[in-house]
């Protein structure tokens, strides 16, 4: 409180104020090279006041002072005291000061920052079915189809307004054009961002939503927990009824719910159009109504990617 009334009283020469009571309190443990931050020895001053870590305690430190019955930090020079006098006592309660609060801030982000590396980790374990499809990233790509990829991009970019009004894409076209890498890069992308993925074909999910009950991991509901749905190669799968109308059902059920998907396929623009069945018309006309549809036909990356193999092989054994 004096300190506050010298402070808001006009500035007077002819009036000496008494100086404010300082307490120092002094250094009495020698500097160690090997200690954290307010661990005693700390050096402060070899590390300018700015290599606060998470040891964050309360209390007085080396070079903290006093003034008028009030503590401060010896390093920012602000309060870690709050004193109220109150029914004839005076309380002293135990405040952050402003590098304390920095380092609470850092160590907020710190851990903030692993959360984020824990839910991406989860979510890649989680969406891809085949493992390998992780290293599917745009920082991958062999530059061979730059439209397609920027196009790809740009689909990560504007996918929050794409997801809410639950539009996706199908790639089609011929074998080993890249389809699916270009479709994993989508999901590896959004889940850096914590957008849950999953990337699958319908083979694989065929054996986890029709496992005997005791043993099933999946029902078609828990598709809907992924705000993407990769699938990949679709009419790969032998035709049947039974498989027929669980992917229907795996394709309606995302359509209902007006979440988007990614889906790839062989099947040329007129099977597309043109379906042989009723049964392939509800699902075809369900995709084409959500999902644009982009031809990716411009190179055939395996048939590159093999090439090169032979290439180097040929080299190592002097063909």
């Amino acid at each position: 409180m004096n300190e506050e009334k010298r402070t808001t009283q006009p500035k007077n020469n002819s009036v000496n104020y008494p100086a404010p009571i300082l307490e120092r309190i002094p250094y009495t443990v020698p500097i160690n090279p090997e200690a954290k931050p307010y661990e005693p020895g700390y050096d402060w001053a070899a590390h300018g006041y700015d290599e606060l870590d998470d040891n964050i305690e309360w209390g007085k430190h080396e070079g903290d002072f006093i003034i008028d019955g009030v503590l401060y930090c010896a390093h920012c020079h602000t309060r870690k005291q709050f004193v109220r006098d109150w029914n004839g006592k005076t309380f002293r309660l135990p405040i952050p000061c402003q590098c304390q609060k920095e380092a609470l801030k850092r160590q907020e982000a710190k851990q903030n920052r692993q959360k984020a590396l824990e839910k991406v980790q989860r979510y890649k374990e989680l969406g891809f079915a085949d493992k390998t499809l992780r290293e599917c990233t745009f920082a991958r790509d062999d530059g061979a189809s730059p439209r397609y990829m920027q196009i790809m991009q740009r689909y990560v970019e504007h996918f929050r307004e794409l997801e809410r009004k639950g539009q996706g894409l199908l790639l089609y076209g011929s074998c080993g054009s890249g389809k699916t890498f270009a479709a994993a890069a989508v999901a590896n992308a959004l889940i850096e961002q914590g957008i849950p993925c999953l990337v699958s074909n319908f083979t694989h999910l065929f054996e986890k939503l029709t496992a005997p009950r005791a043993q099933r991991t999946m029902e078609i509901e828990d598709l809907n927990r992924f705000n993407l749905l990769v699938l990949d190669d679709l009419a790969a799968e032998t035709d049947n009824k039974y498989i027929e109308s669980m992917i229907f059902q795996i394709i309606d059920s995302r359509y209902r719910a007006g979440l988007p998907m990614i889906i790839t396929t062989n099947l040329t623009k007129q099977d597309l159009l043109n379906p042989p069945t009723l049964a392939k018309k509800r699902v075809y006309d369900r995709i084409l109504e959500r999902c644009c549809p982009i031809e990716m036909n411009d190179t055939n990356r395996r048939a590159k990617a093999m090439q090169n193999n032979m290439l180097d092989m040929k080299k190592l054994l002097g063909i």
